[in-house]
């Protein structure tokens, strides 16, 4: 196939997720004709709340969404671990992303705010619900999708960004791991906030019952979630679990922890077993290309799940810029500049998530004895790692 320019090529993204809408968001903005396949018949927002670091922030403000986006969501000052009875542990202000960066250090938003905001974004991009992909084939003219449904489409290049059970990595890697982390989640949230509660701080509380994350949203609402450790995934007793439960088994933490579970009605509290995908060698596949929990999906405990995928497209822009003819070469760079620091942040926040979900006593002691040692520079260094992203 004849090299061409952005604006007579045509992309397929697979999947309408975070990644996905705003992978096509940034692509259409250089010129190139994009159309999104949803497998769901419609567009439900996965999860409850969200919180986005600042590399997130950085990046909606390159694709010039991010006043946008905020207009929805609650900036904050404070990140605090706290311990059983509410003592701090470990804390974190976003001074310094404000300083040195001049951004935001992160804000928490309902998901449903934040897709409704990119969907508004895309304007004229096609958008094809209840298309689940079945099957693609590549040659020199392009590549060819077939769906469920019967419809077939060919396109000069594709990119997957179909979630952590994505099924065309599923043809393309077959073999590839998803790992369970060891530790079960319930998220909800509240309609209004407890007295008090710092509506600029998050916080999570890590104790031997496990741990409880309470993130403020816009509009006196709050988000949270639950992590217990279980052996295997998928246990019925969790599966099962009632707000009655989760108030038995989180009752004697710190205030407000129970009040906020009480807040919420039962039909807002939602489960699932924490999982992520083993780190891949391959992100590019001649025309098509991995991105988002697609290519690197990982565990929540760095806040760096969705601002991975939101990476993705500001990089992937950057680069079909510099190299606007040959998506194949940009997609073998693409590889290169994002495997590295995904495979990265993939791993770390595994094992951060086995720290945070230690459970004896005399370990849960040690442990916070230690993180209360430690010096604040490492906050520092954590804020610069995650804003190197290539992007700027």
């Amino acid at each position: 196939m004849l090299s061409k320019q952005p604006s007579s090529m045509k992309i397929a993204i697979i999947g309408g997720g975070i990644a996905g809408l705003t992978t096509a968001i940034a692509l259409r903005q250089i010129g190139i004709n994009v159309t999104i396949y949803e497998a769901n018949q419609e567009l439900r927002p996965a999860g409850a709340g969200i919180a986005l670091a600042a590399n997130a922030v950085k990046a909606f403000e390159l694709l010039g969404l991010r006043d946008k986006i905020l207009a929805h969501g609650n900036p904050f000052e404070l990140f605090s671990i706290l311990d059983k009875q509410g003592k701090i542990i470990t804390e974190s202000n976003h001074f310094a992303a404000k300083e040195k960066y001049k951004v935001i250090g992160s804000f928490s938003i309902h998901r449903a705010d934040l897709q409704k905001t990119l969907l508004e974004a895309m304007e004229d991009i096609p958008l094809y619900l209840g298309h689940q992909f079945l099957t693609l084939t590549q040659n020199d003219e392009g590549v060819t999708l077939v769906f469920r449904n019967g419809h077939t489409a060919t396109f000069d290049y594709v990119l997957a960004a179909d979630g952590i059970h994505s099924a065309v990595r599923r043809q393309l890697v077959p073999n590839t791991k998803i790992r369970y982390a060891g530790y079960t989640c319930w998220r909800g949230v509240t309609d209004t906030a407890p007295v008090g509660l710092n509506p600029k701080q998050a916080t999570e509380t890590w104790a031997s019952e496990g741990r409880f994350g309470i993130v403020p949203l816009q509009g006196g609402r709050v988000y949270w979630f639950a992590c217990v450790n279980a052996p295997t995934g998928d246990e019925p007793r969790f599966r099962n679990f009632t707000k009655t439960d989760l108030l038995h088994h989180f009752g004697q933490l710190h205030a407000p922890v129970a009040e906020i579970i009480g807040l919420t009605p039962d039909k807002r509290i939602l489960h699932n077993d924490i999982i992520d995908l083993k780190p891949l060698r391959q992100l590019a596949y001649g025309k098509v290309l991995l991105i988002g929990d697609a290519a690197h999906a990982m565990t929540p405990n760095m806040g760096q799940g969705a601002c991975q995928g939101i990476e993705d497209a500001v990089v992937l822009q950057r680069l079909i810029r510099q190299y606007p003819t040959d998506l194949s070469e940009v997609f073998q760079k693409f590889e290169a500049i994002r495997l590295p620091r995904t495979t990265t942040i993939v791993d770390r926040s595994f094992t951060l998530g086995k720290i945070a979900q230690v459970s004896q006593p005399w370990l849960v002691a040690l442990r916070n004895a230690l993180f209360r040692l430690m010096p604040a520079g490492m906050n520092n260094r954590q804020l610069d790692f995650i804003m190197d992203m290539n992007a700027a």
